[in-house]
């Protein structure tokens, strides 16, 4: 009877071995679930937050300069606008607009406005990258699923020594857009160090929150942009103004 009883077990037990080495089990994975997207849809709106971890710090004999709080992009085609709130209140605009690219900064004087081409403006060519402070993150800086804020979310943490001014390799998570932007970045002198992290949505692949250089961004996207911009009127004013010098001094100089 116990030699039977034995037999029986060991039979039980074979057959439980056997069952369970057939479950598959998942294999780590070392991919997010959908890479990093770098650029939004041709009509997009979205905010961008920034916290500072530490207060803004100057010599003595100065305040310290205005840092940027909050950031409201809108995209349309070519043509974007940027609107800046900074700190102690301030709120500006900036535009890349039909070939221009137009600047104002609290520190400039009353009704100055920075005119550039944006073919050749550095700041257009950077700024005209929808996450340009993402430009660190390659396909290997990928670490593991976890969960942001209630969110499901893809987590890299890289090195913001390997941003934009380091081109890298052809297989680069930008490709060619990290190579267009360099000169930019290095001429803006955007040199940057130190650790970065960054949680992308696990379904969409856009940025949720990102960690760099003491200060947290965090991305909220409203959906699609307006069928149009229409510029400012102020800043239409400027853009005619200054045509008008150019054609005279064209018109003086020959």
């Amino acid at each position: 009877m116990n030699r039977y009883m034995n037999k029986s077990f060991l039979c039980v037990t074979c057959l439980l071995a056997t069952a369970l080495s057939s479950i598959a089990v998942p294999e780590p994975t070392n991919t997010p679930t959908v890479p990093f997207q770098h650029t939004l849809a041709a009509n997009a709106e979205w905010t961008v937050g920034i916290a500072y971890s530490e207060k803004a710090v100057a010599p003595p004999e100065r305040p310290a300069a205005p840092r940027i709080i909050e950031q409201k992009i809108t995209k349309v085609g070519k043509n974007r606008r940027i609107v800046s709130r900074w700190e102690l209140g301030a709120v500006t605009e900036t535009w890349i607009w039909n070939g221009s690219y137009l600047n104002r900064e609290p520190s400039f004087p009353k009704d100055a406005l920075l005119i550039q081409d944006a073919a050749t403006s550095l700041q257009a060519k950077y700024l005209g990258n929808d996450f340009p402070d993402l430009l660190w993150v390659r396909p290997g800086d990928f670490v593991r699923m976890e969960t942001y804020e209630g969110k499901k979310a893809n987590y890299y943490k890289g090195d913001l020594g390997t941003s934009v001014l380091d081109i890298g390799d052809p297989g680069d998570i930008l490709g060619e857009a990290r190579a267009s932007l360099a000169e930019a970045a290095k001429a803006l002198s955007r040199t940057r160090s130190g650790p970065a992290e960054l949680w992308t949505d696990a379904k969409t692949g856009f940025p949720i929150a990102a960690r760099e250089e003491g200060k947290l961004l965090t991305f909220h996207y409203e959906g699609t942009g307006p069928a149009e911009l229409t510029l400012s009127p102020g800043y239409l004013a400027k853009i005619e103004e200054n045509a008008a010098q150019g054609k005279a001094e064209r018109g003086r100089r020959y």
